[in-house]
């Protein structure tokens, strides 16, 4: 059907549902930030979390970190996940959205001490869901490194376009050498 909408509706029928992501996540990073808590990856709320909560890293030695969306059985289409982490202790060296629940790239950047990561689906998914890889390296200061989830930090029914995120569980990554 859609090879047969002359282009300004396939324009539209692809712009659309970005603007409708964008405008929800836009909305929702000027909401308060999400409760934060101890990692519970189990919880039984929907909640965003770091794989691994912990590790011990050597200076200089790659660390890959995934983040998980728990939906607690509750259909989503879009999530937002800002953190941030010590760039005297972590390198942000990419992202990567290999086996991601969430095909619709909207952002995805880092660096700073920041990463920024937006992402939706055209159709809703539930259930425990990859959202990306953040690929770091341990920079050259021992000590301990604290990933942390950020204001606007979002997961967004499929429902109603709420924000559904009830906790955020970052990471703490020892740099030894």
């Amino acid at each position: 059907r859609l090879s047969r909408m002359n282009t300004p509706m396939r324009l539209l029928a692809f712009v659309v549902p970005f603007a409708v992501i964008g405008s929800v996540l836009a909305y929702s990073s000027w909401a308060a930030p999400p409760a934060g808590g101890k990692h519970g990856g189990g919880t039984s709320t929907p909640n965003l979390t770091l794989n691994p909560a912990s590790a011990r890293v050597p200076m200089s030695s790659p660390l890959s970190v995934q983040i998980w969306a728990n939906t607690n059985g509750q259909n989503v289409n879009a999530v937002q996940a800002n953190l941030t982490y010590p760039i005297d202790k972590l390198n942000f060296v990419n992202l990567d959205f290999t086996n991601s629940a969430f095909g619709l790239a909207v952002q995805g950047d880092g660096g700073n001490g920041q990463i920024r990561i937006a992402r939706g689906n055209f159709t809703p998914v539930s259930g425990n869901l990859l959202v990306a890889t953040i690929n770091f390296t341990g920079a050259n200061n021992r000590g301990k490194a604290n990933v942390s989830f950020s204001t606007g930090t979002a997961l967004i029914s499929a429902t109603d376009n709420t924000n559904i995120l009830a906790g955020t569980y970052g990471g703490t990554y020892s740099l030894t050498q």
